[in-house]
């Protein structure tokens, strides 16, 4: 199957704990398997691009990408996946990923991980590549879910929750400029109380929800 997968963490490029890990792992086993699984991450300034022999790739450099107000440029780089025959994609965003750390307190947190979302959807249509399966895990990439639910015809989703704690809650301000649909706004969608849940785009839109281990999934349920 074509499995696309979309992580903010993938180890050992870039990681802070398990959700690199539990990304690792499957997307290798999904690769031996005989899936054709292309897992997306952000290139981080903590990336070692020399370290992992990461390469731009040729025709998906300075592209054009724009939603509400936002204008902004993406280019992308592979790498093949250490100790598997698989690669791993880079989305490169100038100004939003070159910075102290994978995740920050910056005010503008919210577009790094949805324009990283959004450039790796845009990436799969320029390659004319329609998976079958998308893939998100965690708050950064829920907002994708939501995205592809609004196609006439779309993947199968799956959202992985690895730490609920983390849901990745923004004002109506930010929702605004984001450009996303207005009919996200709502309970059944990414409002929560008022605010922005980007982690509830996964577990509203997504066609199958999982977790990290089933007592996990029992805390979450109780």
């Amino acid at each position: 199957m074509r499995i696309c997968f979309l992580s903010a963490e993938y180890s050992p490029f870039a990681k802070t704990g398990g959700l690199a890990d539990v990304a690792g792992a499957l997307t290798k086993h999904l690769h031996a398997a005989g899936h054709d699984v292309r897992l997306f991450l952000p290139l981080y300034a903590q990336v070692d691009r020399a370290d992992f022999d990461i390469a731009p790739i040729a025709g998906l450099q300075d592209l054009p990408l724009e939603f509400g107000p936002h204008r902004l440029r993406f280019s992308v780089h592979a790498a093949p996946l250490p100790r598997s025959g698989a690669r791993a994609w880079f989305i490169d965003i100038p100004g939003l990923f070159s910075r102290h750390a994978l995740y920050t307190a910056d005010p503008d947190e919210h577009l790094r991980f949805i324009a990283f979302t959004r450039a790796a959807l845009e990436t799969c249509q320029r390659w004319s590549w329609a998976p079958q399966i998308l893939h998100c895990n965690d708050w950064h990439t829920g907002p994708a879910i939501a995205l592809v639910h609004q196609q006439e015809r779309r993947p199968r989703t799956v959202f992985t929750i690895h730490n609920l704690a983390h849901m990745g809650i923004f004002d109506r301000q930010t929702f605004d400029r984001l450009g996303l649909p207005e009919s996200f706004w709502q309970e059944q969608g990414l409002e929560y109380y008022g605010q922005c849940s980007f982690i509830k785009g996964g577990l509203v839109y997504a066609d199958e929800i999982t977790t990290v281990s089933p007592t996990y999934a029992r805390e979450i349920c109780q």
